[in-house]
This record gives structure tokens, sequence and C-alpha cells, in this order.
């Protein structure tokens, strides 16, 4: 399974832009990811919005798009570290429990 979750902001936005301003949101690679069988999206999930008739799902470090219908799911989980795992047209959402 392939995890991504460690790449730097700064190979997600255009200079100038941080995680933590507005212009992440539409400026987070060319175009937003979208995960492949197996493949998992992990980190902060910041927000949640529509574009491109797809649910975004905004992490500090880029873009996932995501079937609409997760939308109502995913929103739950703003702010909280956030799981994301494509299993064939299915996708599994998991808040990932940090120990301290």
């Amino acid at each position: 399974m392939k995890a991504i979750d460690s790449e730097p902001a700064s190979n997600w936005l255009r200079p100038g832009c941080s995680p933590s301003n507005s212009c992440c949101e539409s400026t987070l690679g060319p175009e937003p990811h979208r995960l492949q069988e197996l493949e998992e999206s992990r980190g902060i999930l910041l927000r949640v919005r529509h574009a491109e008739g797809f649910c975004m799902a905004v992490f500090s470090w880029g873009t996932v798009a995501l079937p609409l219908e997760l939308e109502e799911r995913l929103r739950e989980t703003v702010g909280k570290k956030t799981g994301i795992l494509r299993v064939g047209s299915a996708y599994q959402i998991k808040i990932i429990e940090t120990r301290q």
C-alpha cells in the first residue's frame, strides 16, 4: 500500500503560498491528486470543498479529489489527522489517533 503524507508542502504550493493561508485551497499542485487502488492519503484535513464535480479534501501537503458522496463523512474529520484509503471503487475514511 502506498501512503502519501510525508511530502513537504513546498512541493505542492506555488511560491509565496503556505499551507496556513487561503491561497493553498486552489494552488496545491497543478491538479488535485486522485487516489489509485490501495493508495492512502494521510494528514491533518484542513478543509473540504466542491470543485470540478468532485469533493476536494485539502491537506497541508496537497489536495485529493474524491467522489462527492464522501463530503459529509469528510467534514466530520476536518481538523483531525485523517486517513483515506481507496480499495477498488470504495473509500475507507478513518481518524488516526495519535498517542501522547
